[in-house]
């Protein structure tokens, strides 16, 4: 029987097994070191050598190379057309202007009165009016498809459908809209004409000091400072809160009005609550509402998307539906939002 012998250090441990004869059959190691030597041979004690990528040959290669190659070539083509519309597209004729004296823009048109009372006016969208009668005008208001200027002598001329024809009179100031348009009178009174089939054109009997045309709706602001408004009511436009306002401005299916304390009010429907502070005018539209603060800044509120005005000093804002404008302090008009011309 052949004798064992164990090492007790710790590494490694071995054993030696002998025959009777005396033959010497090697070291004994523990299989974990056996294993953990086997792992460490195998280890490549070398740098590794990263996988290259190369292009893959044949005809996959080439179909590769077309792909990259049409691609290239497309990018390119898209840059070169956007940079070419942009240098080619035209400047909005507002920028031309220097001398502005009242502004009226629409979801589809939009016209300025310049200072030597010439009007001019652009479409954002096609097939609405956007000629003007020659001569020279205090002041333009449009509807959606129609207009109407107030002259220097009192009269008004209208262009556009000819259910806008104006009546004959003296007015001191007008307003389009959507459908009508109506008129403070140099008598104090309000004459409308056009569409009135909410009876938005059908002004009750009073002195008034302005007033102002919405889509089927008409709010105007009495001499006693209180707001009076008519036609359609199913969203809440023609209730207005109690009080003294100075201005009023009707819009799609919302009203905006300046208190005799500064402070801008707000009822009807889609429209969001007013920001705070002290105005010098309120413009409503489509959705959201515009006003000159005291300190002449513009701000924005309400509508399905913001509307965030330069900064600058501005004297008048007036808001249509993707697009407003506002004139600056120096005669300059400035336009926001959605304002692609597409015929001048």
């Amino acid at each position: 029987m052949g004798l064992i012998r164990l090492a007790t250090s710790r590494i490694p441990v071995t054993a030696m097994s002998m025959n009777p004869a005396g033959e010497d059959f090697g070291t004994l190691k523990p299989r974990p070191v056996e294993r953990l030597e086997e792992r460490l041979r195998r280890l490549p004690w070398r740098t590794p050598q990263w996988p290259r990528h190369e292009p893959p040959k044949g005809r996959w290669g080439r179909v590769t190379g077309w792909v990259v190659a049409l691609l290239t070539l497309g990018i390119a083509l898209g840059l070169f057309l956007v940079m070419g519309l942009a240098s080619c597209r035209a400047d909005g004729p507002w920028e031309e202007i220097e001398d502005a004296r009242s502004i009226s823009v629409m979801p589809a048109n939009a016209c300025a009165v310049r200072e030597d009372g010439s009007a001019v006016c652009w479409q954002w969208e096609k097939g609405f009016p956007r000629d003007t009668q020659e001569g020279e005008f205090l002041s333009v208001s449009l509807g959606l498809r129609h207009g109407c200027g107030l002259r220097v002598d009192g009269s008004v001329t209208c262009w556009g459908e000819a259910i806008h024809k104006a009546p004959e009179g003296e007015f001191v100031s007008i307003s389009a809209g959507w459908y009508h348009t109506c008129g403070v009178t140099s008598g104090s009174s309000i004459i409308c004409w056009g569409n009135d089939s909410e009876g938005q054109a059908t002004p009750p009997s009073g002195r008034f000091t302005s007033v102002s045309g919405g889509r089927y709706h008409t709010c105007a602001v009495a001499q006693d400072g209180s707001a009076i408004c008519w036609g359609d009511n199913r969203s809440g436009e023609t209730t207005p809160p109690p009080g003294t306002y100075r201005s009023i401005s009707a819009g799609a299916h919302h009203t905006c009005g300046i208190r005799f304390d500064r402070s801008v009010v707000c009822w009807g429907s889609g429209q969001a609550s007013p920001v705070r502070g002290r105005f010098l005018s309120v413009s409503t539209g489509e959705g959201h509402v515009c006003g000159v603060r005291l300190d002449q800044s513009v701000v924005c509120w309400g509508g399905h998307s913001p509307h965030y005005p330069p900064r600058g000093q501005f004297t008048h804002v007036s808001v249509g539906h993707d697009q407003t404008c506002g004139i600056k302090s120096n005669g300059t008009i400035t336009c926001w939002g959605k304002i692609d011309v597409l015929v001048r």
